[in-house]
């Protein structure tokens, strides 16, 4: 493995280093949702056939595999930072239009070890064109919606600390946060890293706590049944 052998492993996991983001990370941090109840995490996009023509590569299992591990998979990744580790899922997944090897849509209820539940609702089906990518995390004491087609701006940020004066004026200053592309700032982080001798922004057991969610739903997509996370050994902490 990489650490026997001394060795830095990042992954790229962009949509964590959107403003947003950011400041709902901070937000849950700082315990201002209080307890969470539910999250959801949404991704209604278009991909044609002529996008999975274009790369004989894409649609394959060998090579790509379906929209859990292409496109959804930032997505799953961004409920398990936020809110993981996750106890047991319960999907569903179906190629409805494309012909390819893989799920071309999936919809999975998700159980958390804090008692929390989730939803993942993901396609790459939606005519005629991307229409959503949101994610949102409701609690006790507050409600916040991020959205708009790539995850880039905020719907809803109340929480019973602020009036809604200052829920309105703090989600005009996360949308109007500047916004650098996610790869450069994943990349520029991997490189401080290695200079600095930390670990990444998103480590190689970051990216396995992702992986290990996404087998899971699989593993309920092909038995019908709920299926329990499996988290490999010492990447289950949250």
């Amino acid at each position: 493995s990489c650490r026997e052998k001394g060795l830095l492993l990042g992954v790229v996991h962009p949509n964590r280093t959107k403003p947003p983001v950011t400041a709902l990370k901070s937000a849950l941090g700082e315990g201002r949702f209080g307890k969470i109840i539910h999250v959801s995490a949404v991704l209604r996009w278009n991909r044609n056939a002529e996008y999975f023509s274009a790369a004989a590569w894409r649609g394959t299992k060998l090579l790509d595999g379906g929209i859990l591990f292409n496109q959804a998979i930032h997505n799953i990744d961004l409920l398990n930072w936020l809110a993981g580790p996750v106890e047991e899922v319960f999907a569903y997944g179906a190629t409805r239009i494309h012909s390819i090897e893989c799920e071309d849509v999936c919809a999975c209820a998700l159980k958390f070890r804090g008692g929390a539940l989730g939803l993942i609702e993901a396609a790459v089906t939606i005519y005629p064109r991307n229409l959503e990518e949101s994610l949102a995390v409701f609690g006790s004491r507050g409600t916040a919606v991020l959205g708009g087609t790539v995850l880039s701006g905020v719907k809803e940020w109340k929480f019973a600390d602020m009036t809604e004066d200052e829920s309105r004026q703090q989600a005009e200053i996360i949308n109007g946060t500047p916004n650098t592309p996610g790869h450069m700032v994943v990349l520029r982080d991997f490189i401080s890293a290695i200079n600095d001798n930390r670990p990444p922004m998103v480590s190689g057991e970051e990216a396995l706590k992702t992986l290990c969610l996404i087998k899971a739903i699989y593993r309920s997509m092909e038995t019908g049944r709920p299926a329990e996370v499996h988290y490999i050994e010492g990447c289950d902490r949250p």
